[in-house]
């Protein structure tokens, strides 16, 4: 009997290798904006309190969703899940799809939720240094 050698293994998917890298530079610099302008007297630090909240419903909702996935119940649109990215839950977004292994094949979901992040990061940034 022949053991398992590395050439006859099967290979582990790489898909997205490169995502959390990217998300986690993205998350270091949205939250470097966001405190510089609560620091710097832009915005309050109810903002950065309105953003955890947001994120914290973000993780719930995507929960949510999962779990009336898997009881074939009703769903939370995709158009809702992203406006919640949008507004700035990106984050909590992204690790709610790992973490639950949710929506995590649908490309164009995914396409979308990209958009999303680089709406929110363009938004943030113009709103915060630019307006």
């Amino acid at each position: 009997m022949r053991s398992a050698t590395a050439s006859n293994r099967p290979k582990k998917r790489t898909r997205g290798a490169l995502a959390p890298v990217v998300v986690a530079i993205l998350s270091i610099i949205w939250s470097t904006l966001w405190l510089r302008a609560v620091f710097s007297g832009i915005v309050s630090w109810h903002w950065l309190a309105a953003l955890l909240l947001l994120n914290i419903v973000t993780l719930l909702v995507y929960r949510a969703d999962k779990l009336a996935a898997l009881r074939r119940g009703w769903r939370v649109s995709e158009a809702r899940l992203h406006t919640l990215e949008v507004l700035g839950g990106w984050p909590m977004a992204y690790l709610a799809r790992q973490l639950f292994r949710h929506k995590t094949l649908k490309t164009g979901f995914l396409v979308s939720s990209w958009l999303c992040v680089l709406l929110n990061l363009g938004g943030t940034y113009a709103m915060l240094w630019i307006l």
